[in-house]
């Protein structure tokens, strides 16, 4: 089966049905989702800017980020096209296992399923395994137009952008606390203000002089992406996330004058999100190596 190497998504209408559960056609759920993999590809792109030996690579439908850093979730081979047979899903495995090995480094596969027909998704699984990648995680990927108006009213946030030494290693802090990533790796990458030199953008929110919330945004793919939102444990489900979120995606509409924002949700996230207004596109399934 050919495979088209251009923006356009083929239209496979017809097998709708099996391709996703929205009531939509293929060439719509493809679009959206090369959006979302898309926008994901180029905010992972800021990790290259991690260390010097830092770099990004683009392949005919994939993506392949290098951070320099032998942490695999750092350093992302992200799909970024459609793939329709099983032997473009072995190309790219192939092209993405030589680039890090010859680097030295662990990495990690993300995949938008709905950019995998469904006789390639059927056994995926057992594909990336022979590349000795290891399923550590899924979300679901979101999208909407328009948030809807906030419902209640949360204790004032002083929000501050990331770029200052205080507000990177708070950010790093928040990571770390929130989503269990090692201090010294979280401080590596986002203390060092090259990681913040281009469009991936930060904001933290205080409470009383304390970093409690996060969130970040990549523009790109003709969406703001929306990335990184973390509240501290004993301060969840309290609004805090839902503000940060919203002053990073009016501060993100304002810059691009881009309405359409994406993020992909973990399974606790999904209801916050769903109450702001997004809905559901297809999973992002993360593979790593050990």
């Amino acid at each position: 089966m050919t495979n088209p190497r251009d923006d356009q998504p083929r239209d496979l209408t017809g097998v709708g049905a099996t391709w996703c559960n929205r009531r939509v056609t293929v060439a719509e759920t493809v679009a959206e989702n090369t959006i979302v993999a898309r926008n994901l590809a180029y905010a992972m792109a800021a990790y290259a800017q991690s260390s010097e030996a830092g770099e990004v690579s683009e392949r005919s439908g994939v993506t392949l980020v290098s951070s320099g850093i032998n942490y695999p979730v750092f350093n992302a081979a992200v799909l970024t096209e459609p793939v329709y047979a099983d032997s473009e899903v072995d190309d790219l495995l192939t092209a993405a296992a030589a680039f890090y090995r010859t680097r030295g480094i662990g990495w990690s596969l993300w995949l938008s399923e709905d950019l995998a027909h469904p006789r390639v998704r059927a056994h995926l699984a057992d594909e990336v395994t022979r590349y000795g990648l290891w399923h550590i995680a899924e979300h679901r990927a979101m999208m909407a137009t328009r948030l809807r108006p906030a419902q209640r009213r949360v204790a004032q946030l002083e929000v501050r952008p990331v770029f200052e030494p205080e507000t990177r290693q708070d950010f790093a802090h928040l990571c770390t606390a929130v989503f269990g990533m090692p201090a010294d790796l979280a401080q590596r990458v986002y203390g060092r203000r090259q990681f913040w030199s281009g469009s991936f953008r930060a904001w933290v929110g205080y409470l009383d002089g304390r970093a409690v919330t996060s969130a970040a945004i990549q523009p790109a793919a003709g969406a703001v992406g929306l990335y990184s939102v973390a509240t501290v444990t004993d301060l969840q489900r309290q609004g805090y996330g839902e503000e940060i979120t919203r002053v990073a995606l009016r501060c993100g509409a304002g810059e691009t004058g881009c309405r359409r924002t994406i993020l992909q949700s973990t399974p606790a996230g999904m209801p916050l999100y769903r109450k702001l207004g997004y809905r559901p596109l297809g999973r992002v399934v993360v593979f790593a190596t050990d």
